[in-house]
């Protein structure tokens, strides 16, 4: 997983905070405090029978929110999921394959995948 911040340069120009890695089931998504940060991305690894990767997870979520910025993350299947902190909700901006797919990716992994959740509907979806 990289997390990075997409940002305002101080010319009020669109710019990226640039990748940093992180471990097997999380990234911290911190960065220098002289960014005006908009949004955050971050991608999942890739396909893990322990974790489902290919929708959110609650914490993905509660990352955002706890940093007020609205955000991107990329799934292994090539999904594209962006967090709305307004309506409190992901939601698919496009499908599987839309962007370059995990190596060893498996489709059946994850079961059923909705185009979108509301956090409390994720949450019970996950099973926690």
């Amino acid at each position: 997983m990289k997390p990075n911040a997409i940002t305002l340069d101080g010319d009020g120009r669109l710019a990226h905070s640039g990748p940093t890695l992180g471990n097997h089931a999380s990234c911290r998504m911190d960065w220098p405090t002289d960014l005006t940060v908009t949004s955050s991305s971050h991608t999942h690894g890739p396909h893990d029978p322990d974790y489902t990767v290919e929708m959110l997870s609650d914490q993905d979520m509660l990352s955002n929110r706890s940093l007020a910025v609205e955000g991107w993350v990329a799934t292994s299947g090539g999904r594209q999921w962006y967090v709305d902190l307004a309506l409190i909700e992901t939601r698919q901006a496009c499908g599987t394959g839309s962007v370059p797919m995990a190596p060893g990716y498996e489709s059946a992994g994850d079961g059923p995948v909705a185009r979108h959740y509301r956090f409390d509907g994720l949450v019970v979806r996950l099973g926690q």
